[in-house]
């Protein structure tokens, strides 16, 4: 979400908001670039886990009534754009994926990009908070880019693959 100074601002030209849930759509990636990952800011009173993963070794009935009270949250990504930009990068991204996906299927990305277009504000959020949750600390951030980083590179090789975790040296920010 954009910072509080930033927020009347962002929404007073308002913008088409999706949440994602449990997964970030191929069509959605494909409206943003790496410079559209933000980071929204954590609450004060928020402190990492101290083992760094995403599961409370040490949860049980008291720790539910505990949680119930706290009104913490970490920093987690999300992606932002403006619409016309977004639709750029649908449209640059659109044969690479007729070629990946099948001309059946791509149909369903032009009706994607013609939804995008009738959207009447000028930008889009994809709110990721529940996703972030379901991760260590940054991990959704490094996992954006990366994902963000294959699209480029499809666009670059004309091949749309999914680079290995392996391959990944876990550097956020790249």
């Amino acid at each position: 979400m954009p910072l509080d100074a930033e927020a009347d601002q962002f929404f007073a030209i308002s913008g088409t908001e999706y949440e994602a849930n449990a997964g970030i759509p191929l069509f959605w990636m494909c409206l943003f670039t790496g410079t559209d990952i933000k980071i929204a800011p954590g609450s004060e009173n928020y402190a990492p886990d101290s083992d760094d993963d995403a599961i409370d070794e040490d949860f049980d009935e008291a720790s539910l009534s505990a949680l119930e009270d706290d009104d913490s949250y970490r920093p987690y990504a999300y992606i932002s754009c403006q619409k016309a930009v977004g639709i750029d990068h649908l449209n640059q991204r659109s044969e690479v994926l007729r070629a990946a996906i099948g001309a059946d299927r791509h149909q369903l990305y032009v009706e994607w990009i013609a939804r995008i277009e009738a959207e009447p504000f000028r930008n889009i959020l994809v709110k990721t908070e529940e996703i972030d949750g379901m991760g260590s600390d940054g991990e959704l951030e490094i996992l954006l880019r990366s994902a963000i980083r294959d699209l480029d590179a499809t666009i670059r090789t004309g091949v749309l693959a999914t680079s290995r975790d392996d391959q990944y040296d876990g550097t956020v920010g790249r």
